[in-house]
């Protein structure tokens, strides 16, 4: 039988310190920024699908850019009221 001749220290690994994370002033500014531009990716993708249904329906497709352009400009006219009411109404149908 073997028998050590002093104890076996057990080996702990290394614990590796993480840095703390920093948040600055424009932390929640960059992560409002990547918010709108992930939004804007999927908002475009959205009208892109919507334009080839146009396509495929024979559609035309100007009209749908410009009702979407009018839309967009409504938004800083007074009628925000009467947008944020077409939104209510249309979330409740979909």
């Amino acid at each position: 039988m073997c028998t050590p001749s002093c104890e076996i220290e057990k080996i702990e690994p290394i614990k590796e310190k993480k840095p703390a994370q920093i948040i600055d002033e424009n932390y929640c500014k960059t992560v409002n920024e990547l918010a709108r531009k992930k939004f804007e990716m999927r908002l475009l993708a959205d009208i892109r699908i919507d334009l080839m249904v146009c396509e495929l329906e024979g559609w035309d497709k100007l009209e749908y850019i410009k009702e979407l352009k009018e839309l967009i400009n409504s938004m800083g006219c007074d009628k925000r009221a009467d947008i944020a009411d077409n939104t209510t109404i249309q979330g409740e149908l979909f």
